[in-house]
């Protein structure tokens, strides 16, 4: 004798909804635009899938904590180690390519790039689940501090639920600053975060 018809059903019910959060999660992977929300402050926040819901849900890196090393590859196919820039201010940009809010951001990075690199600050795009080009879309938006691509599990790592996510570091290698998003006057916020975290004297 097979299952009641209910329990059958509810069967056939949690089946689809496996399917369907397998094909949420793959699109997600892509780039999943469809699964993108609008943060209030100005950052992209994922939502509307089990992995966004985990994701989301992560306590990430704060202020305060030992920011966890990395190695990635950069848009010109370098690699690229932060525990390889310890003496060093580090200003870290969790962005894609589709994401506005990251691309307002571009400038003032930049500005930072070029009026602090040789005060020892290094600004870090932190590409991550990506659809386009990132090294031909920097090149447009006429960025020219450093990339690196794929960063989609360092961010995972650290907690980052809304992009654009910057984090300061300092050159001990402690988060002194995380903001999730376009938040208030963020240029300042950062740029005090930078003087911060820069030695004094």
């Amino acid at each position: 004798m097979g299952p009641p018809p209910a329990r059958e059903h509810e069967r056939h019910e949690q089946r689809n909804k496996e399917r369907s959060m397998s094909g949420v999660k793959t699109s997600l992977v892509i780039g999943g635009a469809c699964l993108l929300m609008v943060l209030g402050a100005g950052g992209m926040s994922i939502a509307n899938s089990a992995r966004g819901r985990v994701f989301a849900a992560a306590p990430g890196v704060q202020a305060g904590q030992a920011a966890p090393d990395w190695t990635l590859t950069d848009t010109d196919g370098k690699s690229v180690k932060l525990s390889e820039l310890r003496g060093k201010v580090v200003v870290m940009d969790f962005w894609a390519t589709w994401c506005v809010p990251c691309k307002v951001a571009m400038p003032e990075l930049e500005r930072i790039h070029n009026e602090m690199g040789d005060k020892g600050v290094v600004v870090l795009g932190m590409n991550a689940w990506e659809r386009g080009d990132p090294a031909k879309f920097k090149k447009q938006a006429g960025a020219h501090y450093r990339s690196t691509v794929k960063a989609d599990e360092v961010a995972e790592r650290y907690g980052v639920a809304a992009i654009p996510t910057f984090f300061v570091i300092d050159p001990e290698g402690k988060v002194v600053m995380r903001m999730d998003g376009l938040v208030g006057n963020w240029e300042r916020t950062i740029r005090d975060a930078i003087a911060m975290a820069l030695p004094k004297g």
